[in-house]
Formats: C-alpha cells, structure tokens, sequence
C-alpha cells in the first residue's frame, strides 16, 4: 500500500465517466483500503538546498509533507 505523500502513476482510470490513462497522483489518504489523491498537475514541488545545518534546520520546520 502507498502512503500519505507519496507520488503513484496510475496506468488507468476513470474519469467523469471516461477511461483515461496514465497520470500522476499524490496520495491524500489511504484508509479503509481505498487510495484517495490529487492531480499530481495542481501542486508544486518545493525544492532547494542546504547551505548549513542551521539552515536546513530553519526550512524544515515549516509545516507540510517534507521528508
């Protein structure tokens, strides 16, 4: 089972009714054996480096899904 955060390829699926193929997803919940998600198209990724260990420190501590 994926988990919360995660970044899945769907192969197929449907879609206001019509099969659609391929996409990308980010898993949103994953409960009671059913994986819900979000287009993978509406978020951003946040990318950046470290330049010191305080650094790092500072930027992870906003909130959200960094790992």
């Amino acid at each position: 089972m994926c988990n919360i955060g995660d970044i899945i390829v769907i192969d197929q699926y449907k879609h206001n009714g019509q099969v659609l193929d391929k996409h990308s997803f980010v898993v949103l919940d994953n409960s009671n054996g059913k994986i819900r998600g979000c287009d993978y198209n509406l978020l951003c990724n946040v990318m950046s480096s470290f330049k010191s260990e305080k650094h790092k420190k500072s930027k992870m501590s906003y909130a959200g899904i960094f790992q």
